[in-house]
């Protein structure tokens, strides 16, 4: 929905990772699995025949209370040709071309109806119900008390911005994706991450250096394999790289190991900056290139890195672990040896889990740090892509036009923030820059690229 263009940003970075996927499998007909919206989707042929780019940007859960749950899947349209598309990640990118990437339409899974729906949208986005951000939400199918709906989008400056020839195919993508949508098949929205054990994890692909490797020769070797999705845009990702190292000597002494899988292996240069990061950590495990029989888990993974493991039948087994936390590791193969559920994160420290927060305290309304990026003349700057980094994961946004980009994490030392794009007319800027401990507005100012 409009109200969220904030996000748009954030939405071409996940976008980025998911064409990795997307491009790996054109080969065949691209199958979704949204399963944190509870969609699972065949990718239109049609579209692929349509000027312009559409990407499925899943946001997952964004309203939870006892009286209702709201979770949102946004579809992407860039009216630009692939070549420029692939340059929509360049801290260079232009502004005309950023002007180009608009939002399609938005799925809201909810467990209310329609009335309880939009009432809902209204007090999220402070909005009244005669508002255009909230009309035209259809329903176009229901599963076990979950109502799914669809909205097209309609902003007619963004139409405008692109030209008639792309807003014809706009229209004819929204068409599209409907389709898939009614076509859909459709179920209770799920954890990440909570459907890995038992599906089969069955490819071919090659290493880093182009060396063919199958699946069925990894788990040949290994009683465990722990395969650690990674990007080396990830900080936390590469952060952990040289404990990973010595984690997979462990492993090996158990009959196990280490696979890493190169996220952005098919971006240009990735591969190479992958193998300088490698050499640096002294990381003797095999790497391996996305390829369409690794689709069924990675298609569904958005939080970085990644971390699951799979026996040697092939089989995932244990809870998948996001971030970086190579404390977990091992504990998590050896209770998988000993025939055991993976243990809670704080488990594997010899911890006890934590008890589940009361419902009331999880709905509680909660603060958040902020990023407010302006010009030397303090100025409020659209358009800046910040990265928001703890010990285990990224997060992106984009700042809207107050200059600010929010993030919704608990108050605690650590954090850090990378300015990732700028708009044209500024310097880049590739300053590390420290959260403060408690939650409240840090200020970055942008220099002229003159």
């Amino acid at each position: 929905m409009k109200s969220m263009n904030r996000f748009l940003a954030a939405a071409l970075a996940l976008l980025m990772l998911l064409s990795v996927c997307a491009a790996a499998m054109a080969e065949e007909p691209v199958k979704y699995a949204i399963t944190e919206c509870g969609i699972t989707f065949t990718w239109p042929e049609g579209m692929n025949e349509l000027a312009g780019i559409v990407e499925p940007y899943p946001q997952g859960q964004i309203i939870e209370s006892p009286e209702l749950n709201v979770w949102y899947l946004g579809f992407v349209y860039a009216a630009m040709d692939e070549e420029t598309y692939a340059k929509l990640d360049d801290p260079q990118a232009s502004e005309e071309d950023m002007a180009k990437l608009g939002w399609l339409a938005s799925i809201y899974v909810a467990d209310v109806e329609h009335e309880a729906l939009v009432k809902a949208l209204c007090e999220l986005s402070d909005v009244q119900p005669d508002d255009p951000m909230v009309q035209n939400i259809d329903e176009f199918g229901s599963v076990d008390g979950y109502h799914f709906y669809f909205q097209p989008e309609n902003d007619a400056a963004y139409l405008a911005v692109i030209g008639a020839d792309y807003a014809d195919a706009f229209k004819k993508n929204q068409e599209a994706v409907l389709e898939a949508m009614k076509a859909a098949e459709l179920y209770a929205p799920v954890v990440p991450g909570s459907d890995f054990p038992g599906q089969s994890f069955k490819f071919e692909t090659t290493d880093l250096d182009g060396n063919p490797v199958t699946s069925d020769e990894i788990y040949a070797n290994n009683r465990i394999t722990m395969f650690n999705y990674w990007g080396t845009w990830c900080g936390p990702c590469v952060g952990e790289l040289a404990e990973l190292a010595g984690i997979d000597a462990q492993l090996r002494k158990m009959g196990c190991g280490v696979v890493g899988i190169l996220q952005d292996a098919a971006k240009e240069g990735g591969i190479e900056a992958a193998k300088a990061l490698i050499a640096e950590n002294g990381i003797e495990y095999l790497n391996l290139v996305p390829s369409p029989g690794m689709g069924n888990i990675l298609n569904t993974v958005s939080s970085f890195p990644t971390t699951f493991f799979v026996d040697a039948t092939g089989t995932v087994v244990g809870k998948a672990i996001f971030g970086a936390l190579p404390e977990n590791y091992i504990p998590a193969v050896e209770a998988l040896l000993n025939g055991e559920p993976a243990p809670a994160e704080d488990e594997a420290n010899g911890e006890p889990a934590p008890a589940e927060e009361p419902a009331a305290a999880q709905t509680a309304e909660k603060a958040v740090y902020r990023v407010i990026v302006a010009d030397a003349d303090g100025n409020p700057v659209e358009g800046v892509a910040v990265q928001f980094c703890d010990d285990e994961s990224c997060m992106f946004e984009m700042t809207d036009a107050e200059g600010a980009a929010s993030f919704d994490m608990p108050e605690g030392d650590g954090y850090t923030v990378h300015i990732l794009n700028v708009p044209d007319g500024f310097a880049t800027d590739d300053t590390e820059y420290k959260v403060p401990d408690h939650h409240e507005d840090m200020h970055v100012t942008l220099k002229s690229a003159k």
